[in-house]
This record gives structure tokens, C-alpha cells and sequence, in this order.
């Protein structure tokens, strides 16, 4: 009996063999940026296996979607939902326990939720089950060192809830859309703390794979706990690294630093490079180790995010921020809505007349941030980012006050945050080489700790890379609101 048992199993060896070498032969997979022979070479057969596997909790979103939303341009966004679908729970456990695998992974986990289930279930948005693995496989080594991972206690790790029937814990929701454009890859929902994961899927391009899944997990995650957000509230003091800003600037140079630091475009580009730092890491490794596959069109390209280069000097940070926050510019309504301590801090400026440039701009601007803003916040307690997003070009009102945001910020404050950042980093730029506060660089790091989880809502989005010639954002723009730079500065 004992014979024919081992017998058996080395016929299913044999079967496994044969069938990782006929998926081999199946799949047309490029090399890997790591571990492979040559840039056209595939997979070696057991990986192949391995990867396909992952990718089978992929299939069931190929249909219907537990909520349909449609565009003005009658494209779909397809929404899923971890109670109606399992296999997208399951899918969010596997990608989120293959990423606290990694190093910066491991540090989360231990420094940060303090290996601790319960906490890794509700600010992972995995299942108990996972927790318990997750909790299991990062016990604290000698080998950690800190890095970008600040320890925090157990107290300051709590959620604030804008909406007073919204729970605490995280909640991941796919859309698969068929639309040509959005801007956004990933965000979190400010009012339900529901973290929304958007892949196109339409002739030409699939982004429903595991490995993209895994940029946007890893993506968000470091969002939720970057602690560089919110410079100047209570929390941004309780991080010992962030302290090197307030002993570079003091007295009266800290309010229009605080103030153009919170500007909601120049803030969401410093977010995003810090967050794709995080990811970059967590993924490279993944991919180095044979845990995922990345597609050419998904590795992190210098040549699109030139900040991931070591030699991107000061000047070069500046250049990508400034650029980027122009970018940025269609969406000056939604992100200034959600940015509550620019505004106030902005009114304030405006108020007391620290700004001025002119009468007319100062009243369209006050305007902007003092009805337009709250009112769009009261119109998204109704829906979601997604829905709201989606109804604005159907909306002649909604998308008149978006354009004349557009103006405000194009011809206004941003110009005017940007010039004031420049002007305060050359300021602390004036002394010895050795000594100089690099201002756009130290905003650019990531550090990542449980302070400011609290006010860790979004949108804060992953913004989509262009593709070399028009940016994803002002593509999106152009496609759903037409050519709108008549009204700017070229």
C-alpha cells in the first residue's frame, strides 16, 4: 500500500511537470525586469505556473458589476464588492500579504500596527484570516532598520470618520471601466474611508492583472500612512523626522509655507511621489523574488517619473512638482473641495490682506473657497467621489463652476504657492553645501507612521502616467470637457 501511495504521487509530480510545460508553452509573457534570462525571454515553467494561478480570482470580474455607473459618454464603470464577491476579498488578502512580505512590508507591520490582528484587519481591509498570517510573518528581526517606517503607539492609530453613520474600517471596492480616459488609478473615499481601485478594460488594454492590482494596493497603502500630508497640525510634530522642516523655517516664513504646502494640487503631487517611492519598493521586490509580474507598460519609468532618478536634483524636483500640479488643473475643483486646512488657511491670507494681486481674481478666488468648495462637499455627502466625478460634464452649472476653478487656480493661487515654495527653499538654500534644506526634496521623502491615519481620507489618487505626449489627466479633460486652455495662460 505504502508502495503504490509513493508511486502515485510521483506519477502526479510527473502530471504537475508536464502541465507547467504546457502552460509554458501557452503563455507569451515578456521576461521579467529581474530573475530572467533576457528581456524577450518567458517565465521559466514553475513560475508561469505560479503567476496564472494568481491570476484566476481575476475571471468573475470580467461581467456585470454589482452597481453599473455610466459616463456622459455612455462608458461603463462596472463597481464590485468584497460581500457580494468572496474572490475579491480573496484577492485583496493575497495581494496585501504578499506586500507585508517585503521589507518595508514587515516594518508596517511591526512598527506601525504593532503585529497586532485587529489592527491589521481594519486598516488593511483584509480578512481575520489574513490578519493572523500577516501578524505571524513579521515578527520583529535585529536585520529591520527603521528606514521610511516610523514606530507609533497603539492610541494614535484611529480613523476619522467625516461622515457620522461611516464606520472606521477600510473597505476596497473594484470598478472596471471600458471608458478611454480617467485620471485616476486609485483613491480613498473621504466620507466611507472605501478605497476604490479603477483597471480599463477595453480592446487594447487590460489593466484587470494581479500585478497592477498589486501598484495600487501597495500605492494606497502608502497613503495611509504617509505622515508628510499635513504639515503644520498637531500630528505632523509627532513624527521626529518631519521636525527638520520647523527648524528650517520659523517665525512669519512658517504661515505661507504651511499655506502653499497645503495648496491641494502641489499637495497631491508631493503625496503621489512619495507614495510611488513606497510602491516601487514593495513591488520591486515582489517582482524580483518571481511573486508577481509586471508588463512592461507597468515598470517604473524614469523617463515618465524622473524623481525616481538619483541624479533628479533640487531643480529637476521643482520642475516635475510644477509641472504635475498644472496637470492637475482640471480637477482644481474636487481636490480643493476636500482640502479643508487650505482653504481656511487661504481665507484667512485673503482676509488679513496677505494676498491681493488684484480685486477681481481675489473675489472669484474667495468665492471659489468659501462657497463653491463647501458646496461640493455638501453635494458629495450624496453620492461618492466616482458618481459625483462621473455627473459633472452632465451638469452645465457643476462644470461652469469647475472651469472658472480651473481659472483660479491656473492664473492665481497656484502660481503664487509654487512662486512662494521656490522663493522659501532658495532662502534656506543661501548657506554652506553641507547645510542646505532642500525643501522640494524633504517633501518628496516618504515616511510612513500611524500619526495622521486619522486624517488620512482622500482623495489623494494615483495619478496615471501620460503616455509621452498628452498627460492621462488633461487627455481625460480634453475628451470630457473639450479644449478648455482657451481660458488659460498658455
Amino acid at each position: 500500500m505504502v508502495n503504490g501511495l509513493k508511486r502515485l504521487s510521483v506519477l502526479k509530480k510527473i502530471q504537475r511537470i508536464f502541465l507547467f510545460l504546457n502552460l509554458a508553452s501557452l503563455l507569451s509573457l515578456p521576461a521579467m525586469a529581474y530573475g530572467f534570462q533576457g528581456p524577450e525571454q518567458p517565465p521559466n515553467p514553475i513560475v508561469a505556473y505560479y503567476l496564472q494561478e494568481k491570476e484566476v480570482l481575476l475571471r468573475e470580474f470580467s461581467g456585470g458589476g454589482d452597481v453599473l455607473f455610466n459616463d456622459s459618454q455612455g462608458f461603463n464603470y462596472q463597481v464590485f464588492f468584497p460581500s457580494e464577491h468572496p474572490n475579491l476579498q480573496k484577492l485583496i488578502d493575497n495581494i496585501t500579504i504578499d506586500l507585508m512580505k517585503t521589507r518595508v512590508g514587515k516594518q508596517v507591520c511591526a512598527r506601525i500596527l504593532n503585529q497586532q490582528p485587529q489592527l491589521i484587519e481594519s486598516h488593511l481591509s483584509v480578512s481575520p484570516r489574513a490578519a493572523n498570517i500577516i501578524a505571524a510573518s513579521c515578527l520583529w528581526t535585529s536585520e529591520q532598520t527603521q528606514g521610511m517606517v516610523f514606530p507609533s503607539p497603539e492610541k494614535v492609530l484611529n480613523k476619522l470618520s467625516i461622515r457620522p453613520a461611516g464606520g472606521q474600517e477600510r473597505l476596497y471596492m473594484l470598478v472596471v471601466t471600458d471608458a478611454p480616459h480617467f485620471p485616476f488609478d486609485s483613491w480613498t473615499d473621504p466620507f466611507t474611508n472605501n478605497t476604490v481601485l479603477l483597471v480599463r478594460k477595453r480592446p487594447g488594454t487590460n489593466d484587470l492583472n494581479y500585478g497592477f492590482l498589486t501598484q495600487l494596493i501597495a500605492h494606497e497603502m502608502a497613503i495611509y500612512f504617509d505622515s508628510r500630508y499635513w504639515p503644520g497640525s498637531p500630528e505632523w510634530g509627532q513624527v521626529v523626522p518631519n521636525t527638520l522642516l520647523e527648524s528650517n523655517f520659523r517665525g512669519a516664513s512658517k504661515r505661507p509655507l504651511y499655506t502653499a504646502l497645503a495648496n491641494p494640487l502641489i499637495s497631491n503631487v508631493f503625496a503621489f511621489m512619495r507614495a510611488f517611492q513606497v510602491e516601487r519598493s514593495m513591488v520591486n521586490e515582489l517582482a524580483a523574488k518571481g511573486e508577481i509580474y509586471l508588463a512592461p507598460e507597468y515598470r517604473y519609468s524614469t523617463s515618465k517619473y524622473p524623481f525616481l532618478e538619483k541624479t533628479c536634483d533640487h531643480s529637476c524636483l521643482i520642475n516635475y512638482v510644477t509641472s504635475e500640479a498644472r496637470n492637475l488643473l482640471p480637477l482644481s475643483l474636487p481636490l480643493v473641495a476636500f482640502a479643508p486646512h487650505y482653504r481656511n488657511r487661504k481665507l484667512k491670507d485673503m482676509v488679513e490682506g496677505v494676498d491681493g494681486p488684484s480685486r477681481d481674481s481675489t473675489a472669484q478666488a474667495f468665492q471659489l473657497l468659501a462657497q463653491w468648495a463647501p458646496e461640493y462637499i455638501q453635494d458629495s455627502l450624496n453620492g461618492d467621489f466616482l458618481s459625483h466625478l462621473l455627473k459633472i460634464p452632465d451638469d452645465p452649472v457643476a462644470a461652469e463652476k469647475r472651469e472658472e476653478a480651473n481659472i483660479v487656480f491656473d492664473l492665481l493661487l497656484l502660481p503664487k504657492d509654487l512662486e512662494s515654495l521656490v522663493r522659501l527653499s532658495q532662502d534656506t538654500e543661501s548657506g554652506p553645501t553641507a547645510n542646505r534644506f532642500e525643501l522640494f526634496r524633504f517633501m518628496s521623502s516618504p515616511v510612513l507612521s500611524g500619526f495622521n491615519v486619522r486624517l488620512s481620507g482622500g482623495p489623494r489618487p494615483r495619478i496615471r502616467g501620460g503616455n509621452g505626449h498628452l498627460p492621462e489627466i488633461r487627455a481625460w479633460d480634453k475628451f470630457y470637457f473639450g479644449d478648455l486652455n482657451r481660458f488659460r495662460r498658455q
